[in-house]
């Protein structure tokens, strides 16, 4: 009987980060508060780049974007709030 295998790649925490253009720090954290992600143990913690970019993606709050919780690399700017700036009637 064959096993089926897991194909995932699982990676550190900095190489992670490295792929997805943001600090070690921000990745270190964003799996701490996410264990589901953690593939490796507390200590060593490694992950599936794909799954923590979807992950992030689904639950980054989108006013937050561009703050610290930051942008991944290739998102685009979040559209401005307040519009185009208009000049005072004179």
């Amino acid at each position: 009987m064959q096993h089926a295998t897991n194909h995932t790649r699982t990676i550190g925490i900095r190489e992670a980060a490295r792929q997805l253009g943001k600090s070690p720090g921000t990745i270190s954290k964003y799996v701490a508060a996410n264990p589901v992600l953690n593939l490796g143990t507390k200590t060593r913690p490694k992950v599936d780049v794909e799954a923590l970019r979807r992950h992030r993606l689904a639950n980054l709050n989108p006013s937050r974007i561009g703050s610290h919780a930051g942008r991944l690399l290739g998102e685009g700017e979040p559209p401005s709030a307040a519009g185009p700036i208009e000049a005072p009637p004179a």
